[in-house]
């Protein structure tokens, strides 16, 4: 009977053991993202919401916040703000590249001081100087 009683409480602890490794822990971060009109926030959603552990993703465009929902355990801020930078929306942690950036539609892109410096400033170097 004993024998009975703590092999029962083996296994309810394995159970519970294993069922806390595999708990998901989604969090809720606010990120700013670089962006001007609806076709950026379609953009910005839908890239977003790719990734692996996304459950949800708002960009809202009067503040530049993206919204964004994640199970830790599988997505991080800098995925998202990567993602961003890789479809021409620049966050405050990563830029994005001329080349995205030149793919993007008129009303998309950039008119900030990423711009100025991409098209203007990158080509200057000092053996050209």
């Amino acid at each position: 009977m004993k024998k009975n009683i703590i092999s029962g409480f083996i296994i309810l602890a394995t159970a519970l053991a294993l069922q806390s490794c595999n708990d998901t822990k989604v969090v809720e971060k606010k990120v700013w993202v670089r962006g001007n009109c609806e076709m950026c926030k379609e953009r910005i959603e839908e890239h977003v919401q790719k990734i692996n552990g996304v459950k949800s993703a708002i960009w809202d465009v009067n503040s530049k916040i993206l919204t964004v929902k994640y199970d830790s355990n599988l997505a991080n801020q800098n995925a998202v703000e990567t993602i961003c930078a890789n479809v021409g929306h620049a966050t405050k942690a990563k830029i994005s590249e001329g080349k995205v950036i030149d793919e993007l539609p008129e009303c998309c892109k950039p008119r900030n001081f990423q711009t100025i410096w991409y098209y203007f400033l990158k080509p200057i170097s000092i053996k050209s100087i």
